[in-house]
């Protein structure tokens, strides 16, 4: 019984950890549009289609569409200022979790060749299976709490892309020239 629940640690740890692979640092992509972070910009283009407008929206709350500036009033100057704050945070969070994966990750493909090796030694010397058995109890633990942060902090990008998109549609429904913009 312990075998197939060693076996199924094993396994879970090998399946969590393509999680780290899904974001690049500074930049992710939510629907259609392509949202990452230069030089403390946000910049939003349309999703795989590098040759469309780019909308850059500076820390001071300026927007900027292919380079030209839009002029906004106090009202959408707020909304700007939640939009930059909101994709900020998601960007930071989603940083986050790609370094926590990646630590998982690692971990996982340590415990993955120690796993290995020891199978391999089982074959030889039947005494090596308690010891990889209680290595890996050892370790469980170690691993489920990384993987119950990683949920937790999914779970807090989650509402941050919430807030993102009322922010987003806030902002597209208050500045005429970003309506224009179909994929925005």
């Amino acid at each position: 019984m312990k075998n197939h629940r060693i076996i199924a640690f094993v396994l879970l740890l090998l399946t969590c950890c393509p999680l780290a692979h899904e974001h690049q640092s500074n930049r992710c992509a939510l629907d259609n549009i392509d949202l990452d972070m230069q030089n403390d910009n946000i910049c939003l283009r349309e999703k795989n289609r590098p040759d469309s407008e780019r909308i850059s929206i500076h820390p001071d709350c300026q927007v900027f569409i292919d380079s030209k500036k839009v002029r906004l009033k106090p009202r959408q100057r707020t909304i700007v200022r939640r939009y930059y704050q909101a994709a900020r945070e998601l960007l930071t969070a989603a940083d986050r979790i790609q370094r926590d994966g990646n630590r998982l990750e690692t971990r996982a493909d340590e415990l993955e060749r120690y796993f290995q090796m020891k199978v391999a030694l089982a074959f030889v010397d039947r005494g090596t299976f308690p010891l990889m058995e209680a290595y890996l109890e050892n370790h469980e633990s170690e691993v489920e709490d990384q993987i119950d942060s990683l949920r937790k902090q999914a779970a807090r990008i989650r509402e941050k892309v919430d807030i993102l998109v009322e922010t987003h549609d806030a902002l597209r429904s208050s500045i005429s020239r970003l309506a224009q913009l179909d994929w925005f």
